[in-house]
């Protein structure tokens, strides 16, 4: 009796083991973190002191990287750097500084140039969980235009629109009149109300293939968007036909908590491309200037961390 005890405590103890997500990355771009040139973007390299991270010998089956659809001088339209700037509780910290100073006028596709660290996984990705610290431009609410956007973009249907993070399913080659890139994809935004002018949270998936059309979304008009102020963002993406799951929270607060379909459709595919931070924006934020924001704290899990409140 004792020895069936035993083995059947061990196999407890073996799932509860083996079911805990895995911490993957986890940085605060502090103290010998670095930046190169990548192609047309930017990578990381280097030891982050602060995390006892090593760039080098990430395990992160897949690529992390800055890119912008800037041409072939990126750099006159777009900046990313390693700042000592002002973090939350008023510390000095090393955040990354990100900007888009112009639309890059030339790309064949019609475009709007944006700057984002994304990751592109080696194999299938069907869960995980990223956690990161960002602050906004003091001048949000002045540089985001009141009206529509543009007849390029007003599949967006929205008045003023800033997307933070993207998940997405490659090209499936489908696509009828050019009308998307991407099988489907989960776009996080902040937009404005265009009766009230306060800005909002957004969630939406869309099936651009093989024509343009959105799945579901949800809107949260109660959360605050924090201008000019560090805020923690966390979201959680589960891929499946059925059961799938995607929460968002911000400061703590849950912003939404979707459940059901997270992939496309009729013709599901492998996610192969997870935008953790972005700045992408209506072509019209850049008749008012550059656009920018810093991030600080990136971690990114297999799914919810052990302690998190998520965790049931």
């Amino acid at each position: 009796m004792k020895k069936y005890l035993i083995t059947f405590l061990f196999s407890i103890l073996v799932i509860i083991t083996f079911s805990q997500s895995q911490l993957i990355l986890k940085t605060g771009f502090e103290e010998n973190t670095f930046l190169k040139v990548s192609g047309k973007g930017h990578q990381f390299f280097g030891y982050d002191k602060s995390t006892n991270f090593s760039w080098e010998n990430i395990e992160l089956n897949g690529r992390l990287k800055f890119f912008y659809l800037a041409g072939d001088e990126p750099g006159n339209f777009v900046e990313t750097t390693i700042d000592k700037v002002v973090g939350r509780k008023d510390k000095p910290t090393s955040a990354i500084y990100m900007s888009v100073k112009m639309d890059f006028p030339y790309d064949k596709f019609g475009n709007v140039t944006r700057n984002e660290l994304s990751y592109f996984p080696d194999s299938a990705l069907t869960e995980g969980y990223v956690a990161v610290w960002i602050k906004l431009q003091d001048d949000f609410l002045e540089k985001a235009p009141k009206t529509k956007a543009s007849k390029q973009l007003d599949y967006y249907q929205l008045d003023s629109w800033r997307m933070l993070m993207e998940i997405k399913e490659p090209n499936s080659g489908i696509s009828k009149k050019g009308r998307g890139t991407n099988n489907y994809r989960i776009s996080f935004f902040i937009a404005r109300d265009s009766t009230t002018n306060k800005m909002y949270w957004l969630l939406r998936a869309e099936s651009p293939q093989p024509v343009r059309k959105i799945d579901w979304e949800i809107e949260n008009k109660m959360v605050e968007v924090p201008i000019g102020e560090w805020f923690k963002m966390e979201a959680y993406f589960k891929k499946d036909k059925k059961n799938g799951r995607v929460w968002w929270a911000v400061n703590n607060q849950q912003v939404a908590n979707y459940e059901g379909r997270t992939e496309h459709p009729d013709n599901p595919m492998p996610v192969k491309f997870w935008s953790f931070v972005k700045l992408y924006q209506d072509e019209k934020w850049f008749e008012n200037g550059p656009v920018f924001q810093w991030i600080d704290d990136l971690e990114f899990w297999t799914g919810f961390p052990p302690s998190h409140p998520q965790v049931n």
